[in-house]
């Protein structure tokens, strides 16, 4: 049963990574107009979520496995939208934001998967004995 309660784990964290993906690919677009000069604040949000997704992941799960299944969600979620749809549509485009947040984003998870270390240590199992 514990083996089969971890792959249930390592299957939600790919499929977070993936969602994590899905909402910066359609957040990286995102300007605003300062004065006369496009700031890509959407960009940084992208990857902003795209790093707190991979860290709460990582201290959530006891090793590497959950950062490293998060990585594997997030590479299927954006890499999927970089191509056209029957439509013609395109979510994330061959420009520099979607380079940069391509780029960005694999390197984020790739670093979170490589120093996974838990933010809360996880029990270690053992109980102390109280006097």
């Amino acid at each position: 049963m514990h083996r089969l309660g971890y792959a249930f784990t390592l299957l939600v964290a790919v499929g977070f990574g993936g969602v994590v993906a899905v909402i910066g690919a359609f957040w990286q677009v995102g300007t605003v107009l300062i004065g006369s000069v496009l700031v890509p604040m959407g960009l940084g949000g992208a990857l902003l979520i795209t790093w707190a997704g991979a860290r709460v992941i990582s201290s959530l799960t006891v090793g590497r496995a959950g950062a490293v299944a998060m990585a594997v969600g997030w590479l299927i979620g954006a890499f999927a939208l970089t191509s056209n749809t029957a439509a013609g549509d395109l979510v994330v485009p061959g420009t520099w934001y979607g380079y940069a947040f391509l780029g960005g984003g694999l390197v984020i998870v790739t670093g979170v998967a490589l120093m996974a270390a838990p933010l809360v240590p996880a029990a270690s199992g053992r109980v102390r004995a109280s006097r």
